[in-house]
């Protein structure tokens, strides 16, 4: 139980802290430290890590909730909706007791953000969800292709996702092999905003690493990405909140963002269970630490 709070408590603040600039706001900066190294020792002491999602998911649109409307804190919006729609997911995988009540705040939240690619990568996630369940499968077929039409809500701005990828890919036409180089999108200020600046990614995580890495980068990528995904067997809740990460990635960059990268790992590769060899090291290292204070404490 505590090793599940821990990995709760850690979501949470990566949830809080991981939309943040940091430059601006390095108090966030250090509790997002402190979560991944406590989201760390949870895991190497062998956490359940669904049933850990599933506690965080419990509280988080209460604890944004709160956090916008009483503190007036806010960061990036799209961010902090991926970690709405990953609660949704997390909540409908405890089918012994549905919570409706966060469900339904989790996902008027997300309408209320306006975050178009986290209701993209919340749809992918539930058809990857379902799937099994059900004979309808021309329904879902229809529903995942249906889904660029979300690209259509809030038409103002949804047209600068085709400016920013045509941009990039402009960036990547002219260093095809290579690309511009680790930050090359913005410092070269290939994306121009409409409204002056320049945008810091392509809001596509393949176009982005092909246009600062090249093909070599985005091959690597690739690859790299179905040797994980493939090399393992994994629980569908698993494949649901990955689907919902890749999917946000096509439209958006919340995987360059400290906590949604930081999940995606975990989910990526906690099936390989690189934590048990160090479960009994952690139960050791525990009940050492117990006897020490207990032996200091009665001297």
């Amino acid at each position: 139980m505590a090793k599940k709070i821990g990995i709760a408590a850690a979501l949470l603040l990566l949830a809080a802290g991981g939309g943040m600039q940091f430059y601006t706001a390095p108090l966030w900066a250090m509790l997002v430290l402190l979560a991944l190294l406590l989201l760390a020792v949870a895991l190497l002491a062998g956490a359940d890590l669904r049933a850990a999602l599933v506690l965080f998911a419990t509280y988080w649109p209460l604890a944004l909730l709160f956090l916008q409307d009483t503190t007036h804190w806010w960061g990036n919006r799209n961010i902090y909706s991926v970690w709405l729609a990953v609660a949704v997911l997390a909540l409908l995988t405890d089918r012994r007791r549905l919570s409706w009540l966060p469900i339904g705040l989790a996902v008027a939240l997300l309408l209320w953000h306006g975050s178009r690619g986290a209701a993209l990568g919340l749809w992918v996630g539930l058809l990857v969800m379902l799937w099994p369940w059900t004979a309808a499968r021309r329904v879902l077929w229809a529903a995942l292709l249906a889904a660029p039409l979300l690209l259509w809500w809030r038409p103002e701005t949804a047209i600068y996702r085709l400016w920013y990828w045509q941009q990039a890919m402009a960036a990547w036409w002219s260093s095809p092999w290579l690309g511009v180089g680790f930050g090359g999108l913005q410092s070269g200020c290939w994306i121009p905003e409409p409204g002056g600046g320049c945008q810091i990614h392509a809001h596509n995580m393949f176009v982005h690493v092909a246009a600062e890495f090249g093909a070599v980068g985005a091959v690597g990528l690739l690859v790299g990405l179905i040797a994980a995904l493939g090399m393992v067997s994994r629980p569908r809740w698993n494949w649901a909140l990955l689907a919902a990460l890749l999917a946000h990635s096509m439209v958006d960059m919340p995987l360059l963002w400290p906590g949604p990268m930081a999940l995606f790992v975990v989910l990526l590769i906690y099936p390989y269970q690189f934590f048990v060899p160090y479960k009994k090291f952690a139960g050791v290292v525990t009940k050492n630490l117990v006897v020490f204070s207990y032996s200091r404490r009665n001297s």
